[in-house]
């Protein structure tokens, strides 16, 4: 008897724990949610940590997931402070893919975000005639866009689903870039 309710108290600890990493891991921020702002990132016109940084990544976040069939997509949703002039060509996104390994990137969507003479926050939104495939190379293409009323002080925010098919093709991630990442 006093065996059987060991088990249980294991059990029931354990349990609790996989419930509470499970609760922190799907914990997300506010502001790391999509279109959520913070006039304090808007504001900013330096990154403290590098004053020479044209541009800073606020957050690049991927979640690979899969359907019944074992098909991978990758998830991604990537912010970035445009600082100065030198960091426009952040703006300018490039998703490549393999069509040949059944590949595709699908539900994309951007905006830029800016200050007007007023403190008031403004939003472009990317318009989906704006988003455009390139040839690379015999294998591959690639989804490009520029999103728009990109100047100093504009936050840019997008993205994707981009189906990788098989565990096989899924990449390595880089985090870190030539521009500091938060």
């Amino acid at each position: 008897m006093k065996r059987g309710r060991g088990i249980i108290g294991i059990s029931a600890c354990l349990l609790s724990l996989c419930l509470i990493t499970i609760t922190s891991v799907k914990a997300q921020s506010h502001e790391d949610k999509w279109g959520h702002i913070s006039k304090k990132n808007l504001q900013m016109k330096v990154y403290s940590q590098d004053s020479s940084a044209v541009a800073v990544v606020l957050f690049d976040v991927g979640k690979i997931k899969h359907d019944r069939k074992l098909d991978f997509f990758l998830e991604r949703h990537v912010r970035i402070k445009i600082l100065t002039d030198e960091g426009f060509d952040w703006a300018t996104v490039s998703v490549p893919y393999s069509p040949h390994e059944g590949q595709e990137v699908r539900r994309i969507d951007g905006a830029a975000y800016y200050l007007d003479a007023n403190g008031k926050m403004q939003e472009a939104e990317l318009d989906h005639k704006d988003i455009f495939k390139e040839k690379v190379d015999k294998d591959v293409e690639a989804i490009k866009f520029t999103l728009p009323k990109v100047k100093p002080g504009a936050i840019i925010e997008y993205k994707y689903r981009k189906k990788i098919g098989n565990v096989s093709y899924i990449h390595s991630w880089t985090f870190q870039k030539d521009i500091p990442t938060v």
